[in-house]
């Protein structure tokens, strides 16, 4: 399933011809039945036996949305320039209620990430990791205040309509439905006493390196592990992309 949904966007980005769109609406709402089906069938009778299944689950939601490859170049993993062709010719196109989609998808990965069993997130299960990492850190950059006290705005903005968790565990809320659609409330991820809200991106980052660290409790970080690790951290100092400026970090190679 991971493959068709990286064959549909694979085709969407290759033919940019006006007749693509109502049929590439529709491939992509039958991907969407497809993986609810797969999600109904396979992934919750063994979400608690095997978390890793809705771990990958997620994230091939999640590149339904955004597609991964190009979230890493747009973070800047092929340079400056490559980064700024990203923007130009898909960041600055994105549907805003698909990235909403996908950065519910990514809180979601997050939350299932603290269910994997201690020195298990390896592999690909991390990786899943990285690229909720790099959606949540898409969605900030693309949707960050432009006003110097934009902060203060979405605070006072989420005591008026409530902050919900992206990482809340079961079925999709009214609060989310409306996020999604229209873009209504202040969506976080669950941070101890207070939320963690997206356009704190050091926050946010330091969240996937505690879910990381501590799946490690008793046993060396593996280099999988650490080289995320350092690119949380990357993604965590990398200031905000307005307009056609591009990020001034590079993420560590692999």
């Amino acid at each position: 399933m991971s493959l068709m949904v990286a064959d549909c966007n694979r085709t969407r980005h290759s033919l940019q011809r006006p007749w693509t769109g109502l049929l590439f609406q529709s491939w992509q709402r039958e991907l969407e039945q497809e993986l609810d089906q797969f999600n109904i069938a396979i992934v919750e009778p063994l979400h608690g036996s095997v978390p890793a299944v809705s771990l990958i689950h997620q994230a091939a939601c999640l590149s339904l949305y955004l597609p991964l490859g190009k979230l890493e170049r747009y973070a800047g993993k092929e340079g400056e320039k490559r980064s700024a062709d990203v923007y130009e010719l898909f960041i600055q196109h994105i549907n805003p209620s698909h990235l909403r989609q996908a950065a519910w998808h990514a809180g979601q990965i997050l939350r299932i990430a603290r269910c994997i069993p201690p020195g298990l997130l390896t592999g690909f299960c991390a990786t899943c990791l990285y690229f909720a990492a790099l959606a949540l850190w898409t969605y900030s950059t693309v949707t960050a205040p432009e006003e110097s006290s934009g902060r203060e705005l979405r605070t006072e903005s989420a005591l008026q309509h409530g902050t919900f968790f992206l990482d809340g565990e079961g079925s999709p809320s009214g609060a989310l439905r409306r996020f999604v659609i229209s873009g209504q409330g202040i969506p976080a991820l669950s941070s101890g006493s207070s939320p963690a809200y997206l356009d704190n991106q050091a926050a946010v980052m330091r969240l996937f390196q505690q879910v990381l660290r501590s799946n490690y409790p008793s046993q060396a970080i593996p280099q999988q592990a650490q080289t995320l690790y350092h690119a949380f951290s990357a993604l965590g100092s990398i200031r905000r992309v307005k307009e056609c400026e591009v990020p001034s970090k590079k993420l560590p190679p692999e």
